[in-house]
């Protein structure tokens, strides 16, 4: 899901439909939308609650908090 492509080649609704059933969550871009993001919300939709964040930009401490495994790469400077 990236909120500055209009479309793609398969349709999701939004993020909550890339949620659920999910084994993991990648972050690729560090779009502001994304740091609103529930983690205790979209963890639920989710088979388990795993997160990679490649861009060093998400809150981990909410997300290990409800219940994530959360890896990061990098140190998230450019």
């Amino acid at each position: 899901v990236d909120p500055h492509v209009r479309s793609f080649p398969w349709e999701l609704s939004g993020v909550e439909e890339a949620f659920s059933g999910a084994d993991l969550v990648v972050l690729l871009t560090d779009h502001e939308k994304f740091r609103d993001l529930l983690p205790e919300k979209l963890g639920c939709l989710m088979r388990k609650r795993q997160l990679l964040d490649t861009r060093h930009f998400l809150d981990h401490k909410s997300w290990r908090e409800s219940g994530f495994l959360v890896v990061q790469l990098g140190s998230g400077r450019e």
